[in-house]
């Protein structure tokens, strides 16, 4: 009967092999928490942070339209969106002036400009100059943001680029363009 009690007797290395697994157990498992509940503390420091820069930028953007809102030039007075000119001759003039100006700025080379004739979209206040010019891709892009952003406001609604077949273009895109666009501006005769 002795040699059955023995058998049954688990061995003392699979109890000593028990053992190490709960000691790592017990001093593992606390450790692998420790780094997880750092790792999410970390995650949620850069989260606030970047919460409170998104608060700072929208606090801003309150207070400009608040200031906008309640400042001097009042956006209910819209007369400087327009051309100011008294006929439509003078409004084309000064919107060929204004894009000129804004060409130059952008360094471009005006080639031509031309005014677009009387149409319906005239008559309903719109003005409408045609340009021809050779600029670069990066001048372009500050071209119309300029014409988009100006005061009176102007809008592009047709613009045509191609690539100058100029043997002195570089590889990398930084070559010259040549561009025709139609520039627009509001019209509002001048009271008498």
């Amino acid at each position: 009967m002795m040699t059955i009690i023995a058998a049954a007797r688990p061995s003392r290395s699979a109890g000593q092999g028990w053992r190490l697994a709960a000691i790592g157990l017990f001093l593992g498992l606390p450790l692998l928490l420790a780094v997880v509940a750092g790792l999410n503390l970390a995650a949620a420091s850069d989260a606030s942070e970047s919460a409170d820069r998104a608060e700072a930028t929208a606090r801003t953007i309150v207070r400009q339209v608040e200031r906008a809102r309640t400042g001097p030039e009042n956006a209910s007075d819209l007369s400087s969106i327009y051309l100011a000119s008294p006929n439509v001759s003078l409004a084309r003039a000064e919107l060929q002036a204004m894009t000129a100006k804004l060409v130059e700025t952008a360094g471009a080379h005006l080639i031509e400009t031309q005014s677009v004739e009387a149409t319906e979209q005239t008559a309903a206040g719109r003005i409408s100059v045609q340009l021809t010019l050779d600029i670069s891709n990066p001048g372009l892009l500050d071209l119309l943001y300029a014409i988009e952003t100006s005061v009176p406001l102007l809008t592009v609604p047709d613009l045509n680029a191609r690539a100058e077949a100029d043997p002195e273009s570089k590889a990398d895109g930084s070559g010259l363009l040549r561009v025709t666009m139609t520039v627009q501006g509001a019209w509002k005769a001048l009271a008498p």
